[in-house]
């Protein structure tokens, strides 16, 4: 099997020129991703510096190992709300470090499982798939997290509705608290 790293093909042809564009680029691009990673590690009940580093390691790994220009890679709130089922199904109740823990193991299994798929080529399956089909299920994998996070009862991020809802109705009844916070619980 042939490895090559991507950013050698493309570094020698580099033109100084676009450096000035790319850093304006990197910075208006930092001033919106940072917070909203920070943000998303909120929503999922980790402490924020991990949004710090899926905010900045997935940039630099991609772009030495990356081959699409154009692709956005970062985080995402249906990631984040993932994330958050999994480890509070996982761990309810957990401390940051188990939870950060868990979180590393749930990356790194991801992470296994789509290089298996990459080394096996089967992004070809992609292709097979009509457009159709993908809209279908997208919008699918979209109301199974909203339900599942509308839902009154059961363990983990089903209960975000009432958290958030009970954040709402005590506004003004507890100014000590941080007023605009709403995370997902940590367990029972």
């Amino acid at each position: 099997m042939n490895f090559e790293i991507p950013a050698l093909a493309w570094l020698h042809d580099y033109d100084r020129a676009w450096l000035r564009g790319d850093l304006v680029a990197g910075i208006t691009s930092a001033a919106v991703v940072v917070p909203q990673a920070m943000a998303y590690a909120d929503i999922a009940g980790l402490p924020l510096v991990v949004g710090l580093y899926t905010a900045l390691v997935p940039l630099v790994i991609y772009a030495v190992m990356g081959t699409s220009r154009p692709l956005s890679v970062t985080t995402t709130s249906t990631l984040a709300i993932l994330t958050a089922g999994a480890l509070h199904a996982i761990a309810p109740g957990a401390n940051d470090a188990v939870l950060v823990s868990a979180t590393a193991t749930l990356a790194f299994l991801v992470g296994g499982i789509l290089l298996s798929a990459s080394l096996l080529r089967l992004g070809i399956v992609a292709s097979f798939m009509s457009e159709p089909v993908l809209v279908g299920f997208k919008a699918g994998v979209g109301l199974v997290i909203v339900v599942d996070q509308l839902r009154l009862g059961g363990n983990g991020a089903g209960r975000l509705l009432p958290t958030c809802r009970a954040h709402a109705l005590s506004l003004g009844h507890r100014p000590h608290e941080d007023r605009w916070r709403c995370r997902l619980p940590r367990g029972e």
